[in-house]
């Protein structure tokens, strides 16, 4: 009796454990386990910037993620989103980047896809970027692709959200992501979909 009891536990263990770890991944899905996001700003309190998940807008039945920023002075007011990849994706496998976003006016938005140094002590170099500029701040789903130009691994995305002009003191930047994916133009290597909120 006793090991029937302690069989079911173990079972109902595993599935609990299973079903956190499924919630957890479904933040950033595919072949990368990734952490959660995190942001870091340059003037702005906690309070005037964000990232929220499971927000509307990206077409039916599919959610983002809306990335804002409340613009109160004249100087620059930015923030940087991060989120590691671990393991690394490799752009051999996997050579292209793709991002669909929308940017409102008043806003400019880019995501780097950053690899390790040459000592592979530290996730900080460039490998590649997309941009959101004056000419595509018109708060229209825009989707734009990066290859990879060199064979490496993928170990950090950030998203870079800034007013523009500088001078916009009145004004709330934001920008919806639909999805970030890594991929070979069918097969995924890593992607966000902002459709569940991190642990």
């Amino acid at each position: 009796m006793n090991r029937k009891i302690n069989f079911i536990l173990a079972l109902a263990f595993a599935i609990l454990t299973f079903i956190g770890l499924a919630d957890h991944a479904s933040n950033s899905t595919a072949l990368a386990q990734s952490t959660v996001w995190t942001i870091s700003c340059k003037g702005l309190v906690a309070k005037d910037r964000g990232l929220w998940f499971d927000a509307a807008g990206p077409g039916p039945n599919n959610e983002g993620g809306f990335f804002w920023i409340r613009n109160r002075t004249a100087a620059d007011e930015s923030c940087t989103a991060s989120i590691s990849i671990i393991p690394g994706v490799s752009t051999d496998k996997y050579p292209f980047m793709r991002v669909r976003a929308a940017v409102n006016d008043g806003a400019m938005f880019s995501v780097q896809a950053i690899k390790m140094n040459s000592a592979h002590s530290a996730c900080s170099v460039l490998a590649g970027y997309v941009i959101w500029n004056g000419s595509d701040d018109n708060s229209e789903i825009i989707g734009k692709q990066l290859t990879f130009t060199e064979k490496t691994e993928i170990c950090m995305i950030r998203m870079t959200l800034t007013d523009d002009p500088n001078e916009i003191k009145t004004y709330w930047t934001n920008a919806l992501i639909d999805e970030i994916r890594i991929w070979d133009g069918a097969r995924t290597g890593w992607e966000e979909t902002f459709t569940v909120t991190p642990p």
